[in-house]
Order: C-alpha cells, then sequence, then structure tokens
C-alpha cells in the first residue's frame, strides 16, 4: 500500500492525496462495493443512486437487499447529479421519518462524480461542495466511486476536488 499512496501524492494536487492509513486493497470495484455494503448498512437500508449509475453498483446492493432510491441527472449541468433533489430528499426523510416509517432516512448516497458512468459528466466543485455539506448534516455516507480522477484530471490545476477533499474542508 505503500507503493499506491506515494503514486497517488505524486498524481493528485492540492493535499488530496490519501494517507496511508485511509488506504485498503479491494478485489475490485465490485468487491470493495460489496465491502462497503456489508460494513455499513444492513438489509432493508436505503442506498440513494445517481440514475443512470454504474450497473454493477446496483447488482451489488440488490444482493445486500437494500433499498435503491433512483436520483435525477440534471438536464442543465450535462447530466450530473441534482443535488437540489438530493436535499429534498433528504429533507423529507429527516422530517417526514418521525412521523411515518415508510420513509427511513438513506444509509448511503452512491456516485461516480468523476466521469459518471455511463453519461461520461463531471460533477462541478460547487455541487461536490454542496453534497458534502447535506450529507454530513444528514449522517448520510457518501460512496464515492471515484475511479475516473486520475485518468482525466491527474492533478490539474482548476480540476474539481475530490468529494474527499470537501469533507475534509
Amino acid at each position: 500500500l505503500t507503493a499506491v499512496q506515494e503514486f497517488l501524492t505524486s498524481h493528485l494536487s492540492g493535499g488530496h492525496a490519501p494517507t496511508l492509513d485511509t488506504l485498503f486493497a479491494t478485489p475490485g470495484n465490485s468487491g470493495g462495493l460489496t465491502l462497503v455494503a456489508r460494513a455499513l448498512t444492513r438489509p432493508g437500508d436505503r442506498v440513494l443512486m445517481e440514475d443512470p449509475s454504474y450497473f454493477l453498483a446496483h447488482q451489488v446492493f440488490r444482493d445486500h437487499h437494500l433499498e435503491l432510491v433512483p436520483l435525477p441527472q440534471r438536464a442543465d449541468r450535462a447530466g450530473t447529479l441534482d443535488v437540489e433533489e438530493v436535499a429534498k430528499v433528504l429533507w423529507r426523510a429527516k422530517y417526514l421519518s418521525t412521523a411515518t416509517a415508510d420513509n427511513p432516512m438513506p444509509r448511503l448516497l452512491y456516485l461516480v462524480p468523476t466521469g459518471n458512468n455511463p453519461r461520461g459528466v463531471t460533477m462541478p466543485d460547487a455541487d461536490r461542495a454542496r453534497l458534502v455539506e447535506l450529507c454530513a448534516d444528514a449522517g448520510v455516507t457518501i460512496v464515492a466511486d471515484d475511479v475516473y480522477e486520475l485518468l482525466q484530471y491527474g492533478g490539474r490545476a482548476g480540476a474539481p476536488r475530490p468529494l474527499r477533499a470537501h469533507a475534509l474542508a
């Protein structure tokens, strides 16, 4: 893992590289999502997902008996996740779930923020900051499948900051 950490440090700018204690190996994307689902959810929990999204993620979450809640893409931003729709969903879960058990707070929010699979769009930095703020306030864990970050930007100046950078701010 030291070699991976050194590689990421050399290729990510702005102090966004992960520290050695935040890295661990998985048997690929699906294996990592399976680990996340096992560690952070229970059957019946809700998972927010951008729609469309990485098709194998759907199956991993369904295999763990999680309720998938699709979230629309914004038409005005070339199809990135509609963060204001996230705000509405979280508000309804927070304020309406006390009255009814059929609208519990989601446990996770899954997205591909850079080079969304399958659409190829990238979430703007301001939306990333707002999304992190919303989820932190609601206690929802963001699962950012940011596999394309290095391929698209490689630490270039002006690139959107990773969601983890907003969480650390």
